[in-house]
């Protein structure tokens, strides 16, 4: 048998993209000298390329299993489930102390952001109503339970009463990374959290920092992951590449941003022209001496392959 190189290159190219693709693999036609030989090695070259293309779709994404994890999670010794309906301004953060967890007020969007540590960018696939409706959510133990094991608790009440099942990808795509300026670090770091505010905008606050006026406050908080977060939750409604932080600052900061309102001017013969507000990004890098630069990274999504109402108490 005549073996040409070309033929195993355009077989073998022939298989990775079948895979790739989806395609259906259909037999060579026509005839041949030593058909079963022929067959056999056709067949053993496009295994190889199948092998090729996979391996290449799985470098570029790595994708888990369907996740719901809900036997092998730890639970709450009670927890309760109920619909909310706003009446009012409510407590939207939620609370814990040692043996209770409490969530007034949250959508199973939020829960799910809480519950793995993601932003909202992260999520994708769920249906309006589980990012419309609000569930007030408390689940109490015995005994003292740290933080980190509550969270896991949440994670079952997701998975056993809302049904909540997912896939977990880590995939190269393009994104935003939020690095020190070129001209240097603005911020200073903060001693405590009463130095930082605790990440709270208060009108003492504000009114101490003496602002421009005609200007907002759109964020206040001590770390750059708080940052990264609030610049992720405006993306989530936004267009715009998910941020990542590559800052390599860990410490605490007193960050209170505030951004420009539009400046606008009156026009002959009537009406006005308005230059548009500053933007975050703007307003971070003008104050903090932080940027944020296009690159391709690895980025985690879940998505959701189940949810349904929750089940009743």
């Amino acid at each position: 048998m005549k073996a040409n190189g070309d033929y195993f290159a355009g077989v073998v190219r022939r298989g990775a993209d079948a895979v790739a693709e989806g395609l259906e693999l259909k037999p060579v036609s026509g005839p041949v000298k030593n058909a079963t030989g022929r067959i056999a090695i056709t067949f053993a070259i496009l295994l190889i390329g199948a092998h090729v293309a996979m391996s290449v779709v799985f470098a570029q994404s790595n994708v888990r299993p369907p996740v719901t994890q809900a036997p092998s999670l730890p639970a709450f010794d009670a927890v309760s489930v109920k619909p909310f309906v706003p009446t009012g301004p409510w407590h939207r953060n939620p609370q814990l102390d040692p043996k209770r967890l409490y969530m007034e007020g949250c959508s199973p969007e939020e829960m799910i952001v809480y519950a793995y540590g993601i932003n909202y960018n992260q999520i994708e696939g769920l249906p309006e109503w589980a990012r419309r409706q609000y569930f007030q959510v408390e689940g109490v133990t015995e005994k003292p339970t740290a933080r980190d094991q509550m969270l896991l608790m949440l994670r079952r009440v997701l998975a056993e009463r809302f049904q909540f099942a997912f896939t977990d990808t880590d995939t190269m795509r393009p994104v935003d990374a939020l690095v020190v300026s070129p001209k240097g670090l603005k911020m200073k770091p903060s001693t405590s959290d009463t130095d930082c505010g605790n990440g709270v905008i208060s009108f003492d606050r504000v009114k101490a920092a003496k602002l421009p006026p005609n200007s907002s406050v759109p964020f206040a908080g001590c770390t750059v992951a708080e940052l990264v977060k609030a610049f992720n939750a405006i993306r989530s409604r936004e267009p715009g590449l998910p941020v990542i932080d590559k800052t390599g600052l860990t410490g605490q900061y007193s960050m209170l941003i505030w951004e420009r309102g539009p400046e606008c001017q009156e026009i002959p013969g009537g009406g006005q022209h308005c230059d548009p507000a500053e933007t975050l990004e703007d307003a971070v890098k003008r104050e903090l001496g932080l940027e944020l630069v296009k690159t391709n990274a690895r980025y985690r999504l879940l998505h959701t392959t189940k949810i349904t109402q929750p089940s009743a108490n």
